[in-house]
């Protein structure tokens, strides 16, 4: 579905996925402290055996842990889904998985709650609505303007850390997203280089066509100067 077959990514969307990340990076969303999120209980510390709601609360305790974001308030709420007879006739993505939205005091992120059982998916969902809270304390100046806010939001999700779950929950959902797949490695091939982090542990939580994308991603930026760029932009 990803076809992961030569590197074709354009120069223009490299350019655009290292402007952004050096966007991040002026925000303090990328920094060398930059940890790989993986899906374990290292990094997730939801008690099992939780009924959905109070697991779903404990999951973006978790993601706001991470993203340094442990002081903001986001209300949490189902969205109502077909029951799963219907829903397949339907098609798996025929509803949203997730939305936030503010109105300047508070912010809800509401959920499909079936993403509960596969949880690459919902963490990457969850971490993609969590950024948007985060990009909209900043001055939204970011390259491309407003209108490429789902895109940089896929983006600051992967600068904030969650680029192995970016790239699992795709590829688990079987759809793209926002970002494309090979846009996701790019980024994440960058940020594991930029912030010297060792790869090879996400390959045991990446499908294999995405372990694949991840490794050529970075063949390629190790051939050019983005790395070291990116890198002279983090803050310490």
């Amino acid at each position: 579905m990803f076809g992961f077959g030569r590197y074709d990514l354009s120069e223009a969307r490299q350019d655009w996925l290292l402007d952004g990340l050096i966007w991040c990076a002026a925000q303090g969303i990328l920094t060398m402290r930059t940890p790989m999120v993986l899906p374990t209980k290292e990094w997730f510390r939801a008690p099992s055996g939780l009924p959905p709601e109070a697991t779903a609360e404990a999951l973006l305790a978790d993601i706001l842990r991470i993203a340094r974001m442990s002081d903001t308030a986001i209300d949490l709420m189902p969205i109502e889904v077909l029951p799963d007879a219907l829903r397949h006739g339907y098609g798996q993505m025929s509803e949203v998985a997730g939305t936030w939205q503010s109105d300047g005091n508070r912010s809800l992120i509401r959920y499909d709650p079936t993403l509960l059982r596969r949880l690459p998916t919902f963490l990457s969902m969850m971490a993609h609505e969590v950024m948007h809270e985060r990009l909209r304390g900043t001055r939204m100046d970011w390259p491309g303007g407003e209108e490429l806010e789902e895109l940089m939001t896929d983006l600051a999700a992967i600068a904030s850390g969650f680029g192995v779950l970016q790239l699992a929950g795709a590829e688990d959902i079987g759809w793209q997203g926002y970002l494309r797949q090979d846009s996701r490695a790019h980024a994440l091939a960058l940020v594991l280089r930029a912030t010297d982090i060792a790869p090879e542990a996400a390959d045991a939580h990446l499908p294999a066509r995405a372990a694949k994308a991840l490794r050529r991603a970075l063949r390629h930026v190790d051939t050019g100067q983005d790395v070291a760029e990116l890198r002279a932009a983090l803050p310490r």
